[in-house]
């Protein structure tokens, strides 16, 4: 999941990611880290219909799109897995990676993210420090963040529903917030 790679980011987790997903691409420093997942769609120039053709077969044949090179991630040992149950169609499904990290040393700890609003990915970036032991001085800034963003929303929500006509929020980078 490629916000997770971002929040592990924001978090100075990055020295730590021994592995990421084929769709993390920030910051920079994930594109140095081994890919433990792939999705033979993925950047293969297909059309809108053709990706569409091709995950509906896909899923009818495998049940997925996705692999986990499981030899990788063995040899890469973590101690934490990053994960979401938001959508099968997105990333490797919760399940498949749950059944497979009670077979790895450890076994590693499985974090799930499955954000349904805002104040959900401040929670999961709370989560993501809890289980990867960040000191509470570095989430202090998560709930500044997500504080000043609740309150944007509220207030845009306000003057939306007094008839103020169409909003427009824009959101600061987290990324000077946490650390």
């Amino acid at each position: 999941m490629p916000a997770a790679t971002e929040i592990a980011a924001a978090l100075g987790l990055m020295e730590d990611v021994v592995g990421v997903s084929h769709e993390c691409d920030f910051p920079n420093e994930a594109n140095t880290r081994p890919r433990v997942t792939k999705c033979p769609a993925h950047n293969a120039g297909f059309t809108s219909k053709e990706i569409d053709e091709w995950v509906r077969r896909a899923l009818r044949e495998n049940g997925t799109i996705y692999t986990i090179d499981e030899p990788l991630l063995r040899e890469l040992r973590p101690d934490v897995i990053l994960t979401q149950k938001l959508c099968d169609v997105c990333a490797v499904g919760y399940g498949t990676v749950a059944r497979l990290a009670e077979t790895l040393l450890g076994p590693p700890r499985v974090v799930n993210l499955e954000p349904s609003s805002l104040s959900d990915i401040f929670d999961d970036i709370r989560w993501i420090a809890r289980a990867c032991d960040v000191a509470e001085r570095k989430v202090i800034g998560t709930r500044r963040s997500g504080a000043r963003a609740s309150s944007t929303c509220r207030a845009s929500a306000t003057m939306f529903s007094h008839g103020m006509g169409r909003s427009a929020v824009l959101f600061r980078s987290l990324g000077t917030g946490i650390g």
